[in-house]
């Protein structure tokens, strides 16, 4: 689970919980003391010496978690700059260095077929802290990236696993919230206003995860009201609806046995797949509402049914001048 946790997962993990810390530097010294007893018994061992191989890779990758999550404290902390990119190199290479080792032992014995996935999360480890340490691209004109952390509520550390402030996904700028929350939560009867500076609106751009939609793929009920306004009076309005517009986020892809896939129902010409904040979950990325270059400054969206609703990050798309 935790080996698993990217860079702005495991910084959100140390900002919620810097308690956490204490006891993962405890861990790292534990850790150093069993390598170290494991080299010295593979030294002294008479016979099958080389399966204490596989307990030092086990160690191996507890101790490489301890290491990214004292950096990771580090960032909560405030490390940037030049400083940060050496930090972020150094966890790079033992990644890679631990990964070396994992794949060695384990064709020792097995089939390569059976270590790729494994392989894969080590890879999309190292390409979380490349991708961490990149400059932030400026946000391209026409764009307004809203910011949604005044009215963030939730940190679900499960899903802590989202970009940290500003990103690109499929394409698109956004505004992810900072260290110490990750969406906001729009329940039966509740509302979120996020405003903007007045724009000819060309789209509406929504990150987003669900819970709790409705499992019959046949019947597709009003769930949210998307609405733009202008001067506090509302411009345009949309429903969205369950299953076309919306999904569980819960293994949408069918990525456990007990998910319904439901990925695969929604409107592909208005919903695709955004990225993976945790293991299992998956947030969409909506867009493509009918707009028709209405002038407005405030996005709402208003629940409409007791399905939850999480947002992400908005972003507003300008019309041509």
């Amino acid at each position: 689970k935790y080996f698993r946790m990217n860079v702005p997962a495991m910084v959100r993990m140390a900002a919620a919980k810097p308690d956490v810390v204490a006891r993962i530097k405890c861990d790292l010294v534990l850790h150093e003391r069993s390598l170290r007893n494991l080299a010295a018994a593979k030294r002294s061992a008479l016979r099958e010496g080389r399966q204490l191989d596989h307990f030092t890779v086990a160690v191996e990758r507890e101790r490489n978690v301890c290491r990214r999550m004292l950096l990771a404290a580090k960032i909560a902390a405030g490390l940037s700059g030049r400083p940060l990119r050496k930090a972020l190199e150094r966890e790079i290479a033992e990644l890679k260095r631990v990964r070396k080792l994992h794949e060695k032992v384990w064709m020792r014995q097995f089939k390569r077929e059976n270590i790729e996935v494994s392989l894969r999360v080590f890879d999309e480890i190292a390409d979380s802290l490349e991708r961490f340490g990149l400059p932030q691209k400026p946000v391209p004109a026409g764009y307004h990236c809203l910011d949604i952390e005044p009215v963030c509520t939730d940190c679900k550390l499960e899903t802590g696993g989202i970009p940290i402030g500003p990103a690109e996904i499929n394409g698109r700028p956004f505004r992810f919230a900072g260290q110490m929350h990750t969406h906001a939560q729009i329940g039966k009867g509740g509302k979120l206003s996020l405003r903007f500076p007045r724009t000819r609106v060309r789209d509406i751009h929504l990150i987003y995860g669900a819970q709790t939609i409705h499992k019959d793929v046949t019947k597709a009920s009003r769930v949210l009201e998307v609405r733009l306004l202008r001067a506090g009076k509302p411009v345009f309005r949309e429903p969205l609806l369950s299953i076309k517009h919306l999904c569980d986020w819960w293994a949408p892809l069918g990525e456990h046995m007990w998910a319904g896939g439901g990925f695969r129902h929604v409107d592909r010409g208005r919903v695709s797949y955004a990225l993976k904040p945790g293991f299992l979950y998956g947030l969409f990325h909506l867009a493509h509402f009918p707009v028709a270059g209405e002038e407005a400054d405030c996005l709402e969206i208003r629940a409409l049914a007791d399905e939850k609703f999480y947002l992400f990050a908005a972003t507003i798309e300008s019309a041509p001048a």
